[in-house]
């Protein structure tokens, strides 16, 4: 699947690949890998952009740090 991706005036273009195994139907698997496909192509056009849009999540560093993280809940006013 190709995948184009502008933003403002910066585009990137990337190929995402898609499979699937052991489908009920032909059309079925057609779409799941179509699917598939896409998804694959957008993170890896998205990973052109940096780290703001998903690129930190290959960094082991960072993704050391942020699991350690401790995260409260937030509770929004009025509910119980």
């Amino acid at each position: 699947m190709d995948t184009f991706l502008e933003v403002i005036a910066y585009s990137c273009k990337d190929i995402g690949y898609g499979h699937i195994e052991n489908c009920k139907g032909k059309a079925a698997a057609f779409e799941k890998a179509k699917k598939e496909g896409t998804t694959d192509g957008l993170k890896r056009a998205l990973r052109n952009f940096g780290n703001l849009l998903g690129n930190c999540v290959y960094d082991k560093d960072y993704v050391a740090k942020v699991t350690k993280l401790k995260i409260t809940p937030v509770r929004e006013p009025g509910l119980v």
